[in-house]
């Protein structure tokens, strides 16, 4: 891997709705296996109020920087992305559909390298074409994190994918771990543990989570639910637990930053997401051989093991109790090499990107 010329460093924007995330969890396991010194790295987004995610990107030494939500003020976004991009010669944006106001400022501000990356596979809109073909306007790169995300934002152009990775020796499931963890949070074995990583949105529905886990009660009884994550629908989430009086049974730990190890004491992953892109979270269960059940909104090519099941939102519930039911007999996949074939191993994306970035400011001067 080659210096920049003349020690100059790459200075590159990172443009993200919210800190964390799959797309914060993309950021820092690539970043992690990139030769920072060669970085200046700025960090932007609108709602910054994740501390354990602000924390990670500083001890790092990421500039945060937050900037005023669209919603209360587009004007004010416009600025505050000027005022936070300039000086960069890489914005990398990364919110998909709203892609177009940080590369518009980027273009504005004469930066030769904007690159727009689609994370999410959602219904083609008439809203969805318009702000798709305004982010393709004022990009110079077209990338994805996958097939579908790619197709979603930019139809028959081309893209290149760039897709979401995870450490594989970091995401392994270690049964001295798994005690450890039941121990602390004091879980015994005979309980059954279901388990989803995401942001508290109506993307990641965990709505729908809740209505599922209290039918399973029913067949299940002595099985708990366990919710990683932070997000707009938080405290929505724990108010429809308690109306449901399923709250005593679920634990609520936010965003923390040892997923692999709260990973590792799970018996089930679920992930019953409205629209996806190719999610990490699901890529971190299947590397610890979880066997999961998600909607059929997820992209087949992020579905590794044989222990994993796509089912329609539109199915009843108990389609998808019964299935959980299935699954628990099936239980974890002890075999990795699916995982390791599939590419999505992080050290080979990782130098591949950080070999994309410096041939671009090579050759963009």
């Amino acid at each position: 891997m080659f210096k920049m010329i003349e020690n100059k460093k790459i200075r590159i924007a990172y443009c993200l709705v919210g800190l964390d995330g799959g797309v914060g969890n993309f950021i820092l396991n690539y970043l992690d296996h990139f030769d920072l010194s060669d970085y200046e790295v700025r960090i932007i987004a609108h709602d910054c109020s994740s501390d354990v995610y602000r924390k990670e990107y500083e001890k790092r030494g990421f500039n945060v920087i937050q900037v005023r939500s669209k919603r209360k003020s587009i004007i004010g976004n416009l600025i505050d992305l000027y005022n936070a991009i300039d000086g960069c010669n890489i914005v990398h944006a990364h919110m998909t559909l709203t892609n177009v106001f940080p590369l518009f400022v980027a273009w504005i501000l004469g930066i030769k390298i904007r690159i727009c990356h689609s994370h999410l596979a959602g219904k083609i809109s008439f809203k969805s074409r318009v702000l798709s073909f305004m982010s393709r306007i004022f990009s110079t790169d077209l990338w994805a994190c996958g097939l579908k995300a790619g197709e979603y934002m930019y139809g028959k152009k081309n893209f290149k994918v760039i897709p979401n990775s995870i450490d594989l020796e970091k995401f392994k499931y270690d049964k001295k771990i798994c005690d450890k963890e039941r121990l602390k949070y004091k879980i015994d074995n005979e309980t059954f543990v279901v388990g989803n990583v995401g942001r508290f949105t109506y993307q990641k529905n965990q709505r729908f989570i809740l209505e599922v886990f209290k039918k399973l009660q029913y067949v299940i009884p002595n099985s708990i639910l366990i919710l990683i994550g932070e997000g707009e629908d938080y405290d929505a989430i724990e108010k429809m637990a308690r109306e449901y009086g399923i709250y005593n049974k679920i634990i609520f730990l936010g965003a923390i930053k040892d997923v692999n190890n709260k990973l590792n004491l799970f018996d089930l992953f679920i992930l019953p997401s409205r629209f996806e892109g190719l999610p990490i979270s699901l890529l971190e269960a299947q590397a610890i051989g979880l066997p999961c059940i998600i909607s059929d909104n997820i992209s087949e090519e992020v579905v590794i093991n044989e222990n994993v099941f796509r089912l329609s939102l539109d199915d009843s519930i108990d389609s998808w109790v019964n299935r959980i039911i299935e699954l628990k007999k099936v239980g974890k996949c002890k075999d990795n090499s699916r995982l390791i074939e599939s590419g999505f191993e992080i050290n080979n994306c990782a130098q591949k990107l950080d070999l994309y970035y410096r041939k671009m400011i090579g050759s963009r001067k």
